[in-house]
């Protein structure tokens, strides 16, 4: 009985240390998309070249898609 416990116990501190550490790689993750979205925008001021300024522009959206889905991640993992 004690060993079944023990073992619920485990569980239970396993699941809340599961949900911490991947409330902490989200979080790592909004970083890293915050350094993308900061250097697709300093390549798009910085481009000239019109084929480049349309790749900065998908840049810069899709890092702003990927934060969003990210902070609605971080949202319901608390």
């Amino acid at each position: 009985m004690a060993m079944q416990r023990s073992r619920v116990l485990a569980i239970g501190r396993s699941s809340a240390y599961d949900a911490d550490a991947r409330r902490r790689q989200i979080l790592r993750d909004i970083a890293e998309v915050e350094q993308d979205l900061k250097s697709a925008w300093r390549q798009l001021n910085e481009t000239t070249d019109e084929d480049l300024i349309d790749s900065a522009i998908y840049m810069v959206k899709a890092a702003e898609i990927k934060y969003g889905a990210l902070i609605r991640m971080l949202k319901n993992s608390s």
